[in-house]
């Protein structure tokens, strides 16, 4: 088996599409229609390798466990909170229109996002008497 074969049954158990697979491993000049042909041709041929590999990237997947997050990332995110926290509480003076893309970066963040936004206070204008 060539190499860009097994290249190829790689791309395909990791879920790619056959004539994307075909092109990037094969003939990246050909038309989308021909890798497309090519790629389908191929994946019949090498049918029960790609199956096994599938199985093989399904397992693998599932024993790997994730690697725990960076200290320095974990620090990021806890500053990027406190600072959205400060901005809700206007402890940080800015506009209006801040404090609610904070307020919506908290609910995505958190609570899921939520299209509800606290009432903003709207001052009562006082209108001088017009004279007529």
């Amino acid at each position: 088996m060539l190499p860009s074969h097994q290249n190829f049954i790689t791309l395909i158990a990791l879920g790619a599409k056959q004539g994307e697979a075909y092109r990037r491993t094969i003939n990246n000049k050909c038309t989308m229609a021909t890798s497309r042909q090519n790629g389908s041709r191929l994946a019949k041929r090498y049918a029960t390798q790609i199956a096994e590999a599938k199985k093989l990237s399904q397992t693998t997947e599932q024993t790997q466990t994730p690697p725990p997050p960076e200290p320095d990332k974990i620090a990021a995110l806890h500053e990027a909170d406190l600072n959205l926290a400060r901005i809700i509480r206007e402890q940080i003076k800015t506009s209006p229109s801040d404090i609610l893309r904070a307020i919506d970066m908290y609910y995505k963040r958190f609570k899921g996002y939520k299209t509800e936004k606290p009432a903003m206070e709207i001052p009562e204008i006082i209108l001088p008497p017009i004279d007529e």
